[in-house]
């Protein structure tokens, strides 16, 4: 964001809405580590080439599979 932006401050939330009879939500300011930034990099680079080579690892969860456009795939993986 810094090199679309140039002599901005830039921030960085992470923002946790709980749907409950009434909502909250938290922010949770995150520090900026150069380091951190470049292995995130890294890791969308990878499982995105993983993805357009059409490796797939199964990721099941209580939380995600409802709704997960991969659960079949998932549910039938065998490795």
């Amino acid at each position: 964001m810094q090199e679309l932006s140039p002599g901005k401050d830039i921030g960085l939330q992470f923002c946790v809405i709980t749907k409950t009879k009434e909502p909250i939500v938290e922010r949770h300011t995150l520090r900026f580590a150069p380091l951190r930034v470049e292995r995130a990099k890294r890791t969308v680079e990878r499982v995105w080439s993983a993805i357009e080579s059409g490796i797939f690892y199964p990721a099941p969860s209580p939380l995600t599979c409802g709704g997960c456009p991969f659960r079949d795939a998932c549910h039938n993986w065998s490795g």
